[in-house]
């Protein structure tokens, strides 16, 4: 959401990303100057990066492989290369995965180091002042905190435990008693309390005081909200559905908690100043009723004018920043269940502005762009799972679109793309239909039309979808993922465009995504495939 510079938000753009985004970050990944946003993928163990357009739109989705169930992911230079590097909590391996970033928003392949037992949240800072970044993960049935001290080349010390409360869930950094030394807040979720551990500037801390925080603290930040130059903290209850304000006394110790009502189950909060008044302001997502909140701070340590609005299904993760330039902020939402990420841009008043939907056919679950009319501007079509049909809406260059045209597919499409099949310089489209085990060709006119669909056999249940030209011969070829065959279907154009007999390539349990891609160098199009398990094969083109 684009900020207006009044606290008010615009209308949300959505963008596809894994399955259950749980954790937002942004940052310049490639060093164009312009905000990147990467955001955790829980259910398929991937971490999606957006490349930022500088104008509050990004690029489709870069996918990194991350550990099991992965949670939390923070940006950093742990290397000393000027380029930043990501950081990923896998909670499932007990691990932390550490992907070097090459500085123009690509990855190297993870290393993992081990952290306790099913870490949660993630931090870096500089715990023993030596120059180099740390890290420092909570560990959920440990009930401890994992401090790795950094190498200054992307490796990291095993890791040391520090006791905190009962299933500890988030932490953050500061210097809450204004001694120079970096220490540490945890929000520990099963005994409603807080732990504070003070920093010895050596990669060690003192034994954890204890705050009172209201029912399953979930997520911690801090701030100074009162204008005195002391570090405060505001953490979510996730069972009591408030915000517990703590003022900081400047010495580690805080103030009792100053307490904020919020919708049901809030699960993500954040601060920056919405409304351009130089104060504090709160923002919080409620994971049970679909909204997020924001709250004007009045400088003192309390707070304002409510403000909630409708999100995706099941809010997890929220972050600001001013991503079309405007001096304005922004914010960005993950939203759990309809595996979306949704842009809000900022009003600048505290508000944001109300979400404009698009009329789609029943069940929208897949979407391309492209200029369907040859008007310079780009289009969208979406796949209409529930009543078999592809609405294309024809784009007017200033972010708004005419109506949606609707044209058949087969039975329960569940992916569609958008490419040239036959070489007339206009943009065709294809469905993959999951319940009829076909692929549906429309043939585009250039004008916005196309022909009725042509279908083409597959496997059992194709789902996924990728296109190039894999044996050479100058036409369009089509792949397709078949997740009940377990197979993956490659089809051959030809020059009086049609697909010659398809070819199955065996893949694993339940093939669900393919790409095409050059791997070896070889001048040959490859072809990788990754299956629900998680599993990758990878089908070296042997054409000559």
């Amino acid at each position: 959401m684009l900020g207006n510079g009044d606290g008010i938000f615009q209308n949300a753009i959505v963008y596809p990303v894994g399955a259950y985004p749980m954790t937002l970050i942004s940052a310049d990944f490639n060093h164009d100057t312009k905000t990147d946003i990467a955001v955790t993928n829980n259910n398929d163990n991937t971490a999606s990066v957006l490349l930022g357009n500088g104008n509050g739109t990004f690029q489709n989705a870069l996918i990194l492989k991350t550990g099991s169930s992965p949670w939390c992911l923070i940006s950093a230079d742990f290397n000393n290369d000027s380029k930043l590097d990501i950081a990923v909590t896998n909670y499932n391996d007990n691990t932390v995965s550490v992907l070097l970033g090459n500085g123009n928003g690509t990855f190297r392949n993870s290393t993992v180091f081990p952290t306790g037992s099913q870490p949660l949240d993630l931090i870096s800072a500089d715990f023993n002042n030596d120059n180099k970044l740390d890290i420092a993960a909570t560990n959920f049935i440990d009930n401890t905190v994992s401090v790795m001290l950094g190498n200054g080349n992307g490796a990291f010390q095993n890791a040391t435990a520090f006791a905190v409360g009962s299933n500890p869930w988030s932490l953050i950094s500061a210097d809450f008693n204004n001694d120079n030394k970096v220490d540490l807040v945890v929000a520990n979720w099963g005994d409603d309390t807080g732990s504070v551990l003070l920093g010895n500037e050596d990669g060690t801390f003192q034994n954890a005081t204890v705050l009172k925080t209201g029912s399953q603290p979930m997520v911690l930040i801090s701030a100074d909200f009162n204008h005195d130059n002391k570090t405060d903290i505001a953490v979510t209850n996730y069972n009591a559905n408030t915000v517990s304000v703590l003022l900081g006394n400047g010495n580690g110790t805080f103030q009792e908690a100053h307490t904020l009502a919020t919708g049901s189950y809030p699960d993500s909060l954040i601060s920056a100043d919405f409304n351009h008044d130089n104060n504090a302001d709160i923002a919080v997502t409620n994971g049970a009723d679909n909204t997020y909140m924001v709250l004007l701070g009045n400088g003192d340590g309390s707070f304002r004018d409510i403000y909630s609005y409708i999100t995706g299904s099941s809010p997890v993760c929220l972050i600001s920043v001013d991503f079309n330039h405007d001096n304005k902020v922004d914010l960005v939402v993950a939203n759990w269940d309809n595996n979306t990420v949704r842009v809000l841009l900022g009003n600048g008043d505290g508000t944001f502005q109300t979400q404009t939907p698009l009329s789609t056919g029943k069940n929208p679950i897949s979407v391309t762009s492209a200029d369907f009319n040859n008007d310079n501007n780009i289009d969208l079509a979406i796949a209409n799972q529930g009543d078999n049909t592809v609405s294309v809406l024809l784009g007017n260059g200033n972010g708004t679109f005419q109506s949606q045209i609707r044209f058949e597919s087969g039975v329960t499409p569940r992916s569609v793309i958008s490419v040239d099949f036959n070489s007339d310089k206009n943009v065709d489209l294809v469905t993959a239909n999951w319940n009829e085990n076909t692929v549906s060709v429309l043939i585009g006119y250039g004008n916005g039309s196309f022909r009725n669909q042509i279908k083409f056999a597959t496997g059992w249940n194709p789902s996924f979808m990728a296109y190039g030209d894999v044996n050479n011969d100058g036409f369009m070829d089509l792949t397709v993922t078949n997740e009940r065959s377990k197979d993956v279907t490659v089809l051959l154009g030809s020059k009086i465009w049609t697909f010659v007999t398809p070819r199955t390539y065996r893949a694993g349990c339940s093939a669900a995504m393919v790409a095409i891609g050059d791997l070896n160098n070889d001048k040959k199009l490859d072809m990788p495939v990754i299956s629900s398990d998680g599993d990758l094969d990878v089908f070296l083109n042997t054409c000559t």
